[in-house]
């Protein structure tokens, strides 16, 4: 039994013909969908969801746990933040089914409160930017799109479905910043092989070698990636856990967790100006 224009979920009645069928699969009666509902959970300062346990200012304004510790007072009315509970709202969000954080990027997923942060950060509509190096590609969408924009747009980069390949960069010799980058396919994920050779204003090269997966953070620490390099009895490695792209190529570089190394190391293992990187992934 429902008015209408009273703004509250309708649930109609069950007939012969049986209970209505869950096309977006909820847990069960006693969860209703609450997209209205998660617009006014929306922390007033970052905009994220407020998580249970829910403190709010005299005036009944909420923000996030993290908010709170960085704001004595509420940024909306400007009056202390204060230890004041709203256990009908926990109670209420109890029930509740909510959008992912990532629903304007198509997710189409309603869970439960207690759900959200786990699916956030699995979700492959997290947006992310183009892995290319560069930063002449501006393109940026969901992590579900990614694959597809590299087929369309950067058709150039090779491909190889090996868990251990040989990843040829060739002419390290040419002038400038210059970047090599293919797609290496194994486990049934894909992953963002990268080197990119910079020019120090110094005159000193740079090489930094990375492998990224096209994946969420969350599939990403689930793998371990080496890369070597071999010349007569040199040799020299690097073994971490891949970033995924959706942390930028920033992610990787600007931590220096990616192999390092300088021109005259790169001549040491070039076969004339081609350097073979041995490229190894394993579940960790």
């Amino acid at each position: 039994m429902s008015e209408a224009g009273s703004g509250y979920p309708v649930r109609e009645a069950q007939g012969a013909a049986g209970p209505l069928p869950r096309a977006s699969a909820l847990p069960g009666p006693a969860y209703v969908s609450a997209v209205a509902l998660a617009r006014l959970l929306k922390c007033l300062v970052c905009h994220d969801y407020v998580l249970p346990p829910f403190v709010q200012c005299p005036n009944g304004h909420l923000m996030c746990s993290a908010c709170r510790q960085k704001n004595t007072r509420c940024v909306a009315c400007q009056s202390p933040i204060g230890s004041i509970r709203n256990l009908a709202m926990e109670l209420v969000v109890s029930m509740a089914l909510f959008p992912c954080k990532y629903s304007l990027e198509g997710c189409p997923a309603l869970l439960s409160y207690s759900d959200l942060p786990e699916h956030d950060e699995d979700c492959q509509f997290t947006p992310c930017q183009c892995p290319c190096l560069g930063g002449w590609c501006m393109w940026r969408g969901p992590l579900v799109n990614v694959m597809t924009h590299l087929g369309h747009m950067h058709e150039g980069i090779g491909r190889h479905e090996e868990e251990s390949i040989v990843f040829q960069a060739t002419g390290i010799n040419r002038p400038g910043t210059v970047d090599w980058a293919m797609i290496q396919t194994c486990f049934g994920h894909h992953f963002f092989v990268a080197l990119e050779k910079e020019e120090k204003p110094d005159g000193r090269q740079q090489f930094s070698g990375r492998v990224q997966l096209i994946g969420s953070r969350r599939q990403a620490d689930k793998f371990t990636y080496r890369l070597e390099l071999h010349a007569h009895a040199r040799r020299l490695a690097w073994e971490a856990t891949p970033r995924s792209i959706c942390e930028g190529v920033e992610g990787a570089t600007m931590s220096i967790d990616c192999l390092v190394f300088d021109g005259s190391t790169a001549q040491r293992f070039a076969d004339h100006a081609d350097l073979n990187i041995n490229v190894t992934i394993w579940r960790s």
